[in-house]
Parts: structure tokens; sequence; C-alpha cells
């Protein structure tokens, strides 16, 4: 099933609401992962998203998949995407220019700040948007940082917050050693697996 297909599937339903979507192919890369998940987010004007980020630092990211998704500085100059970046703080990285809706953690490692800038970019987006959107990527950086029952417990947190607010969410897996781990406990909280 095609991401495509699946945002269908679970926009149509009452019931299915956070996604695990398993990257099959060994040569997918982060970034292609992502960039395919936004790309098909995007395109509805009507849809704000939230991108929790914990592999690259945003301005990486973004200066990435900038050429790839033409419609994404647009998206995050008009406020329709928060980045929630996890990284940029603890090496000293760049910040992105002029973006707003720019949310630093201190490291990947504080899921309590996370957890706290994740509230704050889901009263951001507000009632603006017929959809709200979290993707979280970077599955592997937070369990090196925090280990399996600490990001489990986050996980569970996070799946049950967006399905009381209504909202939607996609897990990104690519299958590493570390994901590995988590991934019978992920799928037992999850609505729908999704390999592409």
């Amino acid at each position: 099933m095609s991401f495509h297909e699946l945002m269908t599937h679970i926009t149509k339903s009452r019931h299915l609401r956070i996604a695990l979507v398993k990257f099959t192919k060994a040569n997918t890369s982060a970034l292609e992962g992502l960039a395919l998940i936004l790309s098909e987010l995007i395109i509805d004007g009507d849809r704000g998203i939230i991108l929790v980020l914990s592999n690259r630092p945003a301005s990486s990211v973004v200066d990435k998949l900038a050429k790839r998704i033409t419609e994404l500085p647009g998206a995050i100059k008009e406020g329709r995407i928060y980045l929630i970046d996890c990284l940029t703080k603890s090496v000293n990285g760049p910040l992105i220019p002029d973006v707003r809706n720019l949310l630093l953690i201190s490291s990947p490692a504080d899921l309590n700040e996370l957890q706290l800038n994740m509230e704050r970019a889901l009263r951001g987006l507000g009632k603006r948007y017929r959809e709200i959107w979290m993707i979280m990527d970077g599955l592997s950086t937070f369990l090196l940082f925090n280990g399996l029952s600490k990001v489990m417990r986050f996980l569970i947190f996070c799946i049950n917050r967006l399905r009381s607010l209504n909202h939607y969410g996609a897990i990104l897996y690519y299958g590493s050693e570390l994901e590995k781990q988590i991934e019978g406990l992920l799928r037992q909280y999850v609505d729908a697996v999704c390999e592409i």
C-alpha cells in the first residue's frame, strides 16, 4: 500500500489515526522517506503539519527537501508547518532564517521538552486546518539517547494524545537494528502499518 492510499484510507475512517510507515527498500534514506511523506501531505493547503526531526538539523533537512518539494518553503513561511528540531541546539548548528515556526529542543534526550514543544505546535496550528498531521522522524536517535522503555512510553503518550485531539500521525521506520527492537511493541499501538 502506498502512503497516498493509506492517507486516503485513514482520513476516510473515523477510527484510523496513527500509522507506522515502514520503508522496506534497503536503500531508502531518511530524507527520501521524509520527502515521500511530505510531498503527499503538503499538497492539501488545509493540512497543518508538525515535523519532529532528530536525525539531522532542520536547516539541513529543509535545504535538501526544498529541492525536491517546491511547495515546502512557502508552506513553512505560511506557518502550515511547524519544525521541531532536536539537534541544532545541542550541536550549535545554524538556524533557518525567517522561520517563526521552528522550535528547538536542547537534545534528543529531553523528551519532556519535546513533549512541551509538541503541545506548543499543536496549539499554534489550532483549529486553522481541517487536518493536523504529526510526522516523527528519527526513531533510532531517540532510542540511542533514551533507551527502549522511555521511548516507548513517550510514543504511547504521543499516539494517544493525537487520538484524543482527532489528529493524525505517522512514525517513520527505516528498519535499523534499534528500530527493530521496538517494532513489535509499536505495532500494538498504531492503527495501521504501511510498508513502502
